[in-house]
């Protein structure tokens, strides 16, 4: 006698899918299953809501590939968990918790993952020092008082890394240093975990879903990093979706970090923080010298205790930073004659001059060699906004041989070569916020923001957070940290967000909460950015206006809308219509901020 199952087919629909079998299958095990005119490896589905009407007439499993569960049930309850508050729906969650070989079908698992049987609830504790060999300190004691499973996550992969390196053998023998890439390395890595082979998992955000066994402490460090977000769908955080494993577990779940994140400033209750001392300078932009930059009609600008500082580190026998988070020749371009932006033709964003072409920042597409402007024809482009390319150009003529000028090229191997550079010679090395990096591994005497204001103007509601974090970590970031001046170049320093950076994030947090609070945003309210087809827009609109959902439109592109839900039920009623499988066209993107 057949039955019918629904099955979650990693997706971006929210729903599962309708077939028929000769038996009952466990909730959670893996089966092969047609889709269009494929095959899929789906995960069998809970009893849960039914799928959506119309979906013709039901087709067959074509095989069962696991005895038991290989995810087990707290992973799949935690999909479920996603699914609902990152409105993203479970199956496309599954396939952010699954690993690749899951999905295609390897691997044949038959027995289940255990489930803790606890009394009780999970512990929430925290622990806010700027300085990582006293934070990390505290994890070891945690980490060494427990012996069942424990995730720690690092806001970056070095961080895990170096932090793996001070684990005492004993840890390291039951641990394992999560990969970074995928392939082998992870599979080893994710059946050594899932066999209670090894119990303790130190890593960055992709160890977030690693299978342990009785998991009994989640670390989080740097909670407040942009490093614990996840970068395509579903854009989870992972400090959210791990403080959530430990209260699954009832677990005891610690965070820290050099200053919080709004949401556990709000928990923590706002105590005070350490304060810079006289290490922190600021330079007025409009009473510094211009460095004309040639095609771009924006002067460079950089101050004498710019020179002052980055001279004496140097002096002293360290390295000194200077950081510009504008990549390119020139981070716009614009007509000179009409003053409009040259825009992407294929995403519409406002393209930047870069080694020596016109490019688009947000899709990569190049431009043509010799572009007009698409307003008034016009083929006369200037820059505007200098860049780190012509920092690096400047900064090479102004200090004419008296050290060397070394342009950090961004990533592993760009980190490599400017530590072995700084390392035979000194110098300052001039990059974008990335190269706080080389803090870790060298002795940094100065850090300057050539212009501290450009994150801050960036269209997010987290934008002067952002840009605060940002100069507080070069102020505490690795070792002789107390010997490091940092240099804010501003057009308003110490005003506004910057009043905070001699005081605290204490204070920062207290004048900026006050703001959330009165407009209702996080963490006081989630915030939805939703991106989809101008044909879909005013239908997003009217369905989120139908169930109460205040919709603004930011002005940021033509298919994008901003919604503030009172509660996301609200939401998630409204949007639901939007992603199923049968829909024509491309489902929406939705971006929720919680934090």
């Amino acid at each position: 006698m057949e039955i019918t199952l629904e099955v979650c087919v990693p997706g971006p629909w929210w729903h599962a899918l309708t077939y028929r079998f000769d038996r009952p299958l466990p909730p959670g095990v893996r089966v092969k299953v047609p889709v269009g005119r494929g095959h899929r490896v789906g995960f069998v589905a809970p009893d849960g809501p039914s799928p959506p009407p119309g979906q013709g007439e039901l087709k067959e499993i074509e095989d069962v590939l696991d005895g038991a569960p290989p995810l087990g049930e707290e992973l799949g309850r935690l999909a479920s968990w996603i699914g609902i508050n990152y409105l993203c729906g479970t199956p496309l969650a599954l396939g952010r918790i699954a690993p690749g070989f899951l999905l295609r079908g390897q691997g044949a698992f038959q027995e289940d993952l255990p489930v803790r049987a606890s009394s009780g609830d999970s512990e929430d504790a925290f622990v806010f020092d700027p300085r990582d060999d006293r934070r990390w300190g505290r994890y070891r004691e945690e980490i060494g008082g427990v012996s069942g499973g424990i995730l720690a996550l690092f806001g970056e992969q070095s961080d895990a890394a170096r932090f793996w390196d001070l684990l005492p053998d004993r840890e390291r023998g039951r641990g394992i240093l999560w990969p970074s890439s995928g392939g082998r390395a992870l599979q080893r890595a994710w059946e050594a975990v899932r066999s209670g082979e090894r119990s303790l998992v130190v890593g960055g955000r992709g160890a977030l879903f690693a299978p342990l066994r009785d998991l009994r402490l989640v670390v989080v460090d740097e909670e407040a990093s942009g490093g614990h977000r996840f970068v395509d769908p579903p854009f989870l955080h992972a400090r959210t979706v791990a403080s959530q494993r430990a209260r699954l577990w009832r677990s005891r779940f610690l965070a820290g970090g050099r200053m919080p994140s709004a949401r556990l400033f709000r928990m923590e209750g706002g105590r005070g923080s350490e304060r810079p001392g006289d290490r922190l300078f600021f330079v007025d932009l409009r009473r510094t010298d211009a460095v004309a930059v040639a095609g771009v009609r924006d002067p460079l600008r950089i101050g004498a205790a710019t020179f002052r500082e980055t001279k004496r580190a140097v002096q002293r026998g360290m390295g000194a930073l200077w950081i510009l988070d504008r990549k390119g020749y020139a981070s716009e371009v614009a007509c000179a004659e009409c003053g409009a932006p040259l825009r992407c033709p294929s995403c519409g964003g406002t393209c930047r001059w870069e080694r020596g072409r016109y490019a688009c920042p947000f899709c990569g597409t190049p431009q043509a060699q010799d572009p007009s402007c698409s307003v008034c024809r016009g083929i006369l482009l200037q820059g505007l906004r200098p860049g780190i390319e012509t920092l690096w150009e400047a900064a090479s003529d102004l200090f004419r041989g008296d050290f060397p000028v070394i342009f950090w090229a961004g990533g592993k191997r760009g980190t490599l070569e400017a530590r072995r550079a700084l390392r035979k010679s000194g110098g300052v090395v001039l990059g974008t916020r990335g190269a706080l990096a080389l803090c870790d591994h060298l002795s940094v005497g100065c850090v300057a923001w050539i212009d501290a204001d450009a994150e801050a103007r960036q269209p997010r509601y987290d934008a002067r957070f952002v840009a605060f974090r940002m100069i507080w970590e070069s102020l505490w970031r690795g070792g002789r940290c107390e010997d490091r001046t940092v240099v804010v170049q501003s057009r308003s320093p110490l005003r506004g967000w910057q009043e905070s950076l001699p005081r605290g994030w204490g204070a920062f947090w207290a004048r900026e909460m006050e703001e959330r609070r009165l407009y209702n945003l996080p963490p006081y309210r989630p915030l939805l950015s939703l991106e989809a087809g101008l044909e879909d827009k005013e239908a997003l609109r009217k369905a989120l206006e139908s169930q109460g959902v205040e919709v603004l439109d930011p002005g940021l592109g033509d298919g994008m809308l901003w919604a503030r839900p009172e509660h996301l039920g609200a939401a998630r009623r409204a949007l639901e219509p939007f992603f199923r499988i049968r829909r024509k066209g491309p489902f929406p993107r939705i971006v929720l901020e919680r934090e």
